[in-house]
């Protein structure tokens, strides 16, 4: 079930999918995307698909990396990727888990 987010002053829409890069094609032609398997973060579109089938720090993690990317687009991936990392890792010593997912 999709679930609209603010960030950077903009709405998103980010939805849970079986597979991210398949799912792509239906928001315009992103071909350099196609091979996002965890997840990606698409412009204009404003949309955020992420794995479902991630388990819970990982999705955590992919989650936050996507919403760094909308944050700051030019920031490097391996800077993105090292601030999720540590981001999921503490909110998940914090406590934080994923809701429960009916499949549709």
């Amino acid at each position: 079930m999709p679930t609209d987010v603010f960030l950077n002053r903009e709405g998103w829409t980010v939805e849970h999918v079986d597979d991210p890069a398949t799912r792509v094609s239906e928001y315009g032609e992103h071909s350099e995307f196609r091979n996002h398997k965890d997840g990606v973060a698409i412009k204009p579109e404003n949309v955020i698909l992420i794995n479902e089938d991630l388990p819970g720090p990982d999705r955590l993690e992919m989650e936050i990396h996507e919403m760094l990317h909308v944050l700051d687009w030019d920031r490097p991936e391996d800077q993105i990727h090292a601030r999720a990392e540590e981001l999921a890792a503490a909110l998940w010593r914090l406590g934080w888990r994923p809701r429960k997912r009916v499949r549709q």
